[in-house]
């Protein structure tokens, strides 16, 4: 299985998988090489992609921050 992100944005949902060494949004399939060039695909402006906003489902089954990737 591939690797699933999502973050909501302005009330509507935005999610994403790692495929091939990009990020893929699934709404529109649009690449994009990085989590910044991404997150900035959705939202305006400058903003951290680590801050939360972007979530994953663990294997616990819970959401989780993106974030917890790299404490991990």
């Amino acid at each position: 299985p591939r690797f699933k992100i999502s973050r909501e944005y302005k009330g509507k949902e935005y999610s994403a998988e790692a495929r091939d060494g990009a990020w893929v949004r699934l709404d529109n399939g649009k690449k994009f090489r990085s989590l910044n060039q991404l997150n900035s695909s959705i939202a305006a402006g400058a903003e951290n992609v680590w801050n939360g906003s972007w979530t994953y489902i663990g294997k616990d089954g819970l959401v989780r921050s993106i974030d917890m990737l790299r404490k991990a």
